[in-house]
């Protein structure tokens, strides 16, 4: 079988709200997009990012995700099938950086039909937002453990590693693969304050007639600085099941604490915290993203600087 219609593959960046494209455009029909049943995030996790390297088989692969009758149903004619997980350009948090060997095995895959959509977040507010789901995930590290200083030797890095924020080097990688008209790079900031723009862009990158958004919230959204200062130690007292995503006992008591600090704590309270988070992280990222984010503007069109990114 030929597939005609293409194929999006978003994949990543984690933080730019995947979540809430997840749930409300990847899997609506009514605005020209669907998730192929029975595909599941754990399915591309299997096949692209944690299967054996040596035997990885692309045909096999595509077999699982493009099966008959997946993009044939004729109730489903017309839409673009999509393939979505934010980690598919690596993990910082679970210290996974092998985007560049993810992108080669999806380019085998799917050369033929794939659409690339990668979404960026201004640095300073990825690494904020990508340790406050760090704590959440139970570890106990700190923010300079995980930015880190800039004056660790030159083969320790911390958790975060800088260079996986130069977005242009995924950008281009992507970019030789699939062509620069099948990637597409949008930026969270713009599906922030304008949804419905971010949404047509990419209806409009995938061949689908522009058509409005329903209403809705924000997914996901992450503790307060405070109520990370106060998880932090006690994350030490929970041990993660390595074959499992269920939450044990003891993270579902450190969650429900973590939402009643958010709850009850006075905001004024949370500014003390919140500002020393911010300014360190301003301090460790001063001017080091510059270069990268000019190469970024340079290689989309994008006006990065209108949206507040260091240029």
């Amino acid at each position: 079988m030929r597939v005609t219609q293409p194929l999006l593959l978003h994949v990543g960046h984690i933080k730019t709200a995947s979540t809430w494209l997840q749930r409300n455009v990847f899997d609506d029909a009514r605005l020209g997009f669907r998730i192929p049943a029975p595909t599941t995030r754990g399915d591309l996790i299997a096949e692209f990012v944690v299967s054996n390297p040596y035997a990885f088989d692309p045909v096999r692969a595509r077999r699982h995700f493009l099966p008959s009758p997946y993009l044939s149903d004729k109730q489903d004619s017309g839409l673009v099938s999509v393939l979505s997980d934010e980690c598919l350009l690596g993990d910082p948090m679970q210290r996974r950086y092998d985007g560049h060997a993810v992108a080669q095995r999806l380019h085998a895959a799917f050369r033929e039909e794939g659409k690339v959509l990668i979404c960026i977040r201004e640095q300073k507010s990825m690494a904020l937002s990508m340790f406050r789901e760090y704590i959440k995930q139970g570890n106990p590290h700190s923010i300079q453990m995980f930015v880190g200083t800039g004056r660790e030797r030159r083969s320790m890095t911390p958790i975060l590693r800088p260079d996986y924020l130069e977005y242009h080097h995924a950008i281009s990688f992507y970019t030789g693969l699939f062509g620069r008209d099948n990637v597409c790079v949008l930026p969270y900031e713009l599906l922030r304050e304008q949804a419905q723009v971010f949404v047509n862009r990419l209806q409009n990158f995938v061949g689908i007639s522009p058509l409005p958004l329903n209403p809705s919230q924000p997914v996901n959204v992450g503790a307060s600085a405070v109520a990370l200062a106060i998880r932090r130690p006690l994350n030490r007292f929970m041990v993660k099941n390595p074959l499992s995503t269920d939450r044990g006992s003891v993270e579902r008591g450190l969650l429900r604490l973590t939402r009643m600090v958010d709850m009850f704590v006075p905001s004024f309270a949370k500014v003390p915290f919140e500002e020393r988070l911010r300014s360190f992280v301003e301090d460790r990222y001063q001017g080091l993203f510059r270069e990268s984010n000019a190469a970024v503007q340079e290689m989309t069109g994008l006006n990065l600087k209108e949206l507040g990114w260091d240029v």
